[in-house]
């Protein structure tokens, strides 16, 4: 380094703190664009989705309470007009609230569909294939109970108490198994938006981390450089002027 001229010795120090500096800028650039889609992600696919299942289950376990209310009235009915009313306005509300639960499996297909357009990577890949092969159980297993719903009904129309007292169970049993697909996949939801924020969470001390680091190696790299450059021009210097006060004295 002795050998070289001080311009390139300038020009070398500054190139390279220069180059340091966009390593760390691109490399900032780098982690805010992972965080950026992490973010993303939890705000336009597991939120929406987490809200979508969570009307699925509350649909549900209304229409499950009417049910109740149906089977009740459905014993009374031939003795009082008001239990009839009540009956019918019952077996409205179910039909509104099934009506519901189908329009909340809809909202959360699409919202899967949507999140397949823009996949990024495998491992979001992955989370919609999962999401969408839960959101069919959770639809054929919705379909049979609603299908028993109707039938049950039928039979509390017919005057079949005792049957449709029997068919009450198997919604029951259904119930349960389509209550617990619902928390699964939600608890699913839960797990991806946990690693997303984690990911982002660790993304961002990394990115503050390295740009620390490549910072403070680039003050110290100049600093370093510096002292020797300007110990090289001092000593040049004093050459030169030694040099000159030779040749004033006559040397």
């Amino acid at each position: 380094m002795k050998n070289l001229k001080l311009g390139i010795k300038i020009m070398g120090t500054i190139g390279l703190i220069l180059l340091m500096m966009i390593i760390s800028s691109g490399f900032g650039i780098i982690k805010i664009g992972s965080i950026g889609t992490e973010i993303k992600g939890i705000a336009q696919k597991d939120l929406p989705l987490t809200n979508a299942i969570s009307e699925i289950a509350a649909d549900q376990l209304e229409q499950a309470v009417r049910l109740e209310r149906v089977l009740r009235f459905g014993e009374i009915v031939g003795s009082k007009d008001v239990a009839k009313k009540k009956l019918q306005s019952a077996e409205a509300e179910i039909q509104k609230y099934d009506k519901l639960v189908d329009e909340a499996i809809n909202k959360a297909e699409k919202l899967a569909a949507d999140a397949a357009k823009s996949i990024n990577s495998d491992k979001v890949r992955k989370e919609v294939d999962m999401v969408n092969e839960k959101l069919k159980a959770i639809r054929s297993k919705y379909s049979g109970y609603e299908q028993h719903i109707q039938e049950m009904l039928s039979l509390i129309n017919q005057g079949k108490i005792r049957d449709a007292e029997k068919q009450a169970q198997v919604l029951e049993k259904e119930k349960n198994i389509l209550d617990q697909e619902i928390e699964q996949f939600m608890n699913k939801i839960e797990t991806f938006t946990e690693d997303s924020t984690l990911k982002a969470e660790h993304d961002e001390k990394s990115g503050v981390t390295v740009m620390s680091i490549l910072g403070i190696s680039s003050l110290i790299f100049g600093l370093f450089l510096g002292f020797f450059i300007t110990r090289s021009i001092t000593r040049s210097a004093a050459k030169i002027v030694a040099a000159v006060s030779s040749i004033a004295a006559g040397d």
